[in-house]
């Protein structure tokens, strides 16, 4: 690159160019400038300068020693072509410390002065505050400078004063709730339970902290900016929960906290038996797959009903849905669901909603009578309506030991899946109850589970065992 300026009776002209390559982890980078300057018919040269510095950053690699893992190391020197000789030398090197420090040592000398110079510095990035110290020695001076940064901020309801290592005047924050609603009003009210978690996510970059309180609070956010706000469950230490809403936007308020609330419930479970009108009567039809959708919300799902044509659906948040057969296995049948779809709510409610008896009902496609037989209903009836009422207690059980099992209330979750066990023995329980035996310390035993759970039903989700073992030395 290259500058021309023009003056009255002069001229001046810089350039300027250079040179960068990357060999593996090494960049080698030359620089020269220098200027020209005309006055009076006559030409100068200014004083040029070539700078030449060699990069090299180590890797995190287990083989290095720990001192020297991710440490970033420089080499520079400085040459004066106007006098033809070296006017410094330098090293500097760089290193993080865990994830809140930071060290630097520049070590040089000026061949010029013949003094050597040392720059030390450590920056601390604590919660309420940053600390940056610099030592500089030049010769027979040494200076010290401490600096001290921050701001403070003031969250009202509940009233906590908020320190933070960055600038936040003139900028804007949030203080995010995420509470169980545990007596169902949608707001944040005495005995509710805080659930502390970083389980939001921004469309825009910013600083997210949980503070002692469970509060989640956000910073760094520019004032007036609409923000989209997304619940992430999967960050959620407990699965069951599903969140009032999902998806919002907010302005940030310059200079404060906006207050957001978010209650999360315990998702729902329904459950029913699908029918079919065959001859007169009523038979239970299984081997269908049903489709379920969401009115308000974004969801969908398909579940297969058992052989004795009972099914059930967990985990479904809060809001309004409909169920059907698959259509395609309802043209097969010649049959059809009169009325369409059916429609049903999952209410957001602390402890979970249970719809029961979500019966479908499915009759043939003919413009024929039919006649009803009369008479008591066959012993089957009965059988059948015994065998729905024991699929209903096997999944509040099963749906009870999830809930005890994130509680880390082990022994008690083993009392409800043996229980669900005792009623049917199926692949979900069967894995639940390996997994409560390994938390236990009974690993080999679930072992044999997942592995009796895994011959029913190849697609079952066993547990990692890696996560696993975190999760009990965390516990221990």
């Amino acid at each position: 690159g290259a500058d021309h300026s023009m003056f009255q009776n002069s001229s001046l002209t810089r350039y300027r160019t250079d040179f960068t390559v990357r060999v593996g982890r090494m960049n080698v980078r030359m620089n020269y400038r220098d200027a020209l300057f005309y006055s009076d018919d006559t030409f100068e040269l200014g004083q040029g300068q070539i700078n030449g510095n060699l990069t090299y950053t180590f890797m995190r690699s287990p083989g290095l020693p720990v001192f020297v893992r991710g440490m970033f190391l420089r080499g520079n020197v400085r040459y004066s072509t106007a006098n033809n000789e070296f006017e410094e030398l330098s090293l500097q090197m760089s290193r993080s410390i865990r994830q809140w420090g930071r060290i630097n040592m520049d070590a040089g000398y000026d061949l010029q002065s013949r003094q050597h110079v040392i720059r030390l510095g450590f920056t601390a990035d604590l919660n309420p505050v940053r600390a940056t110290t610099n030592v500089d020695i030049r010769g027979d001076r040494t200076s010290v400078r401490q600096n001290f940064r921050g701001s403070l901020g003031f969250d009202r309801n509940p009233d906590r004063i908020i320190p933070t290592n960055r600038n936040q005047v003139g900028r804007a924050g949030a203080s995010v709730i995420l509470f169980r609603d545990n007596n169902n009003s949608g707001t944040f009210n005495e005995g509710d339970e805080i659930i502390p978690a970083r389980a939001v996510r921004l469309d825009r970059s910013a600083q997210m902290s949980v503070g002692r309180d469970g509060i989640l609070r956000i910073g760094q956010l520019q004032s007036y900016f609409q923000y989209n706000m997304e619940v992430m469950r999967q960050a959620l230490p407990n699965p069951m929960l599903a969140p009032g809403r999902d998806r919002f936007s907010f302005v940030a308020d310059p200079n404060q906290y906006k207050r957001i609330e978010i209650p999360f419930y315990t998702t729902g479970v329904i459950d029913g038996t699908v029918y079919i009108l065959r001859d007169g009567e009523q038979h239970t039809q299984g081997g269908l797959r049903l489709f379920i959708k969401g009115v308000s919300l974004d969801y969908e799902d398909t579940v297969r009903n058992f052989s004795d044509g009972s099914y059930y659906a967990m985990d479904m948040p809060p809001g309004k849905y409909t169920i059907e057969v698959d259509p395609v296995q309802l043209s097969f049948l010649e049959v059809e669901m009169k009325g369409g779809p059916v429609n049903f709510e999952i209410r957001a409610l602390s402890e979970g909603d249970f719809i029961e008896n979500l019966d479908i009902f499915l009759s043939p496609i003919v413009d024929r009578p039919v006649i009803v037989a009369a008479g008591p209903e066959p012993d089957r009836r009965e059988m059948e309506d015994s065998i729905a009422t024991l699929s209903r207690q096997h999944i509040r059980l099963y749906v009870s030991a999830q809930n005890a099992y994130y509680a880390n209330e082990f022994e008690q979750a083993m009392d409800y899946i043996d229980a669900a066990l005792d009623i049917f023995e199926t692949d979900l329980a069967i894995a639940l109850k390996g997994t409560l035996l390994y938390m236990t310390g009974r690993r080999q035993e679930g072992l044999e589970f997942w592995e009796e759970a895994n011959r029913r039903n190849p697609d079952i989700g066993i547990p990692d065992l890696d996560m696993l073992e975190r999760i009990i030395r965390v516990l221990q």
